[in-house]
């Protein structure tokens, strides 16, 4: 595997969050447990999650790993849903946020001591309606 300090895997659907019964990872268990392995035995390391189609954002947290793994969703620009937003998550550690909304991942390389990586969903204004700032050391193996 060539060297990475952050990895971005790109889904249309949730990954961690397993319990809401929509279009997600959690409908297909073998291959949601199939990408942790993969995750895990490649030794990648500074990977984030970038999901969507579900009509909502929040940011989910996955404990079960070499290193804790984030989802971080938001979707979408032209119509949302409340009662999607009310469904349970319980690795929700940001949000939900029910407006139309996107997402953006920005990489401080320059942070000391280490770089940062901000994820924010952001309103339709391009207001921050939550953030959550990621050390990148955070997401390195034991």
């Amino acid at each position: 595997m060539l060297p990475a300090d952050v990895r971005l895997i790109v889904s249309s659907t949730q990954v961690i969050a397993d319990q809401k019964h929509m279009d997600e990872w959690g409908n297909y268990p073998l291959e949601r447990k199939q990408l942790f392995e993969l995750i895990a035995s490649t030794h990648a390391e500074g990977v984030i999650i970038l999901s969507g189609n579900v009509h909502f954002a929040e940011l989910s947290k996955l404990e079960a790993g070499v290193y804790p793994l984030f989802d971080f969703t938001s979707s979408k620009l032209t119509h949302t849903n409340e009662a999607y937003a009310a469904a349970a998550n319980l690795y929700r550690v940001a949000g939900p946020y029910d407006g139309l909304n996107f997402g953006i991942v920005e990489i401080d390389w320059d942070a000391k001591p280490a770089p940062v990586i901000n994820l924010a969903a952001m309103n339709i204004n391009g207001e921050a309606v939550f953030e959550h700032r990621l050390p990148l050391s955070q997401l390195k193996r034991n």
